[in-house]
């Protein structure tokens, strides 16, 4: 068993949102739905006591007050909660939304070997997604559309022009843009 890798509920829902690409509200939902499960070790102090395992008296709490509005994550009469994120991971995991699951599950897959592959699987999808709205799409505008969502890629024009373009097209059923050329004789 790990040691805890100790974070603050807030901070944990924040976490959430920049892993697994869902948005705050979501990754708040989940992070409460964790606290009121009580299974995850969440050590934290009632006021005047020492720092201990609170994860049921936390759940407790949030339960009494799960239905009003402007409940928080952190019931009141409690400091100093912080909770296992690997036990938030474990338990959060399958209190996903069913809308927001390819999301967190695009976000856990492991990167290729060569690391350009994964961004070039990206830059494919993002251009069949333009490609489907805007069929006329020049392969131009598509390249700087690629360059605007991704500014970390290293996207080169010969990666572009020999895979995600092509692959893009290919994968929608449409054929080359234009010719190859004039016939040769």
């Amino acid at each position: 068993m790990s040691s805890p890798e100790w974070i603050e509920p807030h901070a944990a829902a924040y976490r959430l949102l920049a892993e697994w690409r869902i948005p705050h509200a979501v990754a708040q939902q989940i992070v409460k739905g964790v606290l009121l499960g009580g299974q995850c070790y969440v050590r934290g102090r009632r006021l005047r006591e020492p720092l201990q395992n609170v994860s049921k008296d936390i759940a407790a709490a949030l339960a009494q007050v799960s239905g009003m509005p402007g409940s928080g994550m952190i019931p009141w009469g409690f400091t100093d909660v912080e909770m296992d994120w690997n036990d938030l991971i474990v338990h959060g995991r399958p209190l996903v939304p069913p809308m927001w699951e390819p999301f967190v599950a695009a976000a856990k897959k492991t990167r290729a070997a060569k690391p350009d592959a994964d961004y070039e699987r990206r830059a494919t999808d993002l251009v069949i997604g333009l490609l489907k709205a805007n069929g006329g799409m020049t392969r131009e505008e598509a390249r700087q559309a690629c360059k605007e969502n991704f500014p970390e890629l290293k996207l080169g024009i010969n990666a572009f022009e020999r895979r995600i373009w092509p692959g893009a097209r290919k994968a929608l059923g449409l054929g080359r843009a234009m010719s190859p050329g004039r016939p040769k004789l």
